[in-house]
């Protein structure tokens, strides 16, 4: 049988949804997308830390002679935050990375409905030329019965070559017409299971 069952529409729907790369490629788009605005949101949270010390060994002295400073020291940490551009309220950043997650989340979805759309056109087409397939094949065997019978006829009446050819004729035509059909059915068939991710 050349067409899946009806129930197994939606198994391959689902399949051609999880094996098609373009899908796994846009997936990923939008993680990144996702992970950025994260970032713009959570990333100016983080303060810059700084650490400074000084411990007087560079002092300068009397005569050339180097001093210490008499043993002093100093150290400094610091905790900073930037405000405005790359840094907190920049919302100008925050919203074009949401933007841009939300373009790549409808761009998924626009690729899901495109796959979608391939696979139940590729399983209405296969079976659309199943059942053409079908009614040429008894077309096929009617014209080779009727040729078989002219063939016959042929032997004993004086009109029966001609009807003969005429019926050799039709049975040439429908040989071809299956032939064709057969193709088209193959086509349809890859078509199909490039659709489903195969």
């Amino acid at each position: 049988e050349y067409a899946p069952p009806v129930a197994s529409l939606r198994s391959q729907v689902s399949a051609a949804l999880a094996k098609r790369p373009e899908l796994r490629s846009r997936e990923a788009l939008l993680e990144a997308a996702r992970l950025d605005t994260e970032a713009t949101v959570k990333g100016p949270l983080i303060p810059d830390l700084s650490l400074r010390a000084n411990t007087g060994a560079l002092g300068g002295g009397q005569g050339g002679q180097t001093g210490d400073f008499n043993g002093s020291s100093d150290f400094m940490i610091g905790l900073g935050w930037h405000i405005g551009p790359g840094g907190l309220f920049d919302t100008a950043r925050t919203a074009t990375a949401q933007t841009m997650q939300d373009q790549e989340s409808l761009l998924l979805e626009k690729g899901r409905q495109q796959v979608t759309r391939e696979v139940l056109e590729g399983i209405a087409r296969v079976r659309s030329i199943d059942a053409r397939l079908t009614l040429t094949r008894k077309l096929l065997e009617a014209t080779e019965k009727a040729y078989q019978l002219s063939r016959q006829r042929g032997e004993t009446q004086v009109g029966g070559v001609l009807e003969t050819l005429r019926a050799e004729e039709d049975l040439s035509f429908a040989r071809l017409a299956y032939f064709e059909l057969v193709a088209n059915c193959n086509k349809a068939q890859a078509n199909l299971r490039r659709a489903c991710g195969g």
